[in-house]
């Protein structure tokens, strides 16, 4: 099932190398239509680092900023955002086992509807947090004004980690 809206990844205790490459593959993510609103947006929040990319191709070492939290408008295809993808996903990124990889879930509702969250771990360690905005799971997904109205409740409740606002 395809799904447009809004979805969050939150860093919790992956090393830095590790955080870049899990947002370089959700910066990866499929969009349908060729529409502007449709196409694969990324905000990052102010809690940020800098990560000196070591390109191989490349003598110099290039200095990015990357954010330990980021939210992603789209219409994605269809399969890429379920809890089974992103673990072969982290499986693939750190040649770990998918089975190696857990998850737990919790819901909270922001404005109107349930937010799925997802947190995956391995070796019981929680490692990043992924959250469905709207969305109440997987297979029960919402549209995109109910996805809309959820993420605005929270940029609005956590203003200040977002926008800087003091």
């Amino acid at each position: 099932m395809d799904f447009r809206g809004y979805y969050a990844v939150d860093r919790l205790t992956l090393g830095a190398n590790n955080w870049v490459a899990v947002v370089g593959a959700f910066d990866g993510f499929q969009t349908i239509g060729a529409d502007c609103n449709e196409q694969l947006v990324k905000r990052g929040n102010l809690d940020t680092f800098v990560h000196v990319a070591d390109d191989p191709e490349t003598e110099e070492n290039e200095e990015v900023i990357v954010s330990n939290a980021c939210i992603w408008e789209g219409h994605i295809a269809g399969g890429q955002i379920t809890i089974a993808n992103i673990k072969s996903i982290l499986a693939e990124l750190f040649d770990k086992e998918v089975e190696d990889i857990g998850h737990s879930i919790t819901k909270m509702t922001i404005r109107e509807r349930p937010t799925a969250i997802a947190t995956f771990t391995y070796g019981g360690i929680d490692r990043i947090r992924l959250a469905f905005f709207g969305c109440d799971d997987e297979d029960d997904l919402c549209t995109w004004e109910q996805s809309r109205k959820e993420v605005e409740g929270y940029l609005i409740d956590n203003i200040e980690d977002w926008n800087g606002v003091e």
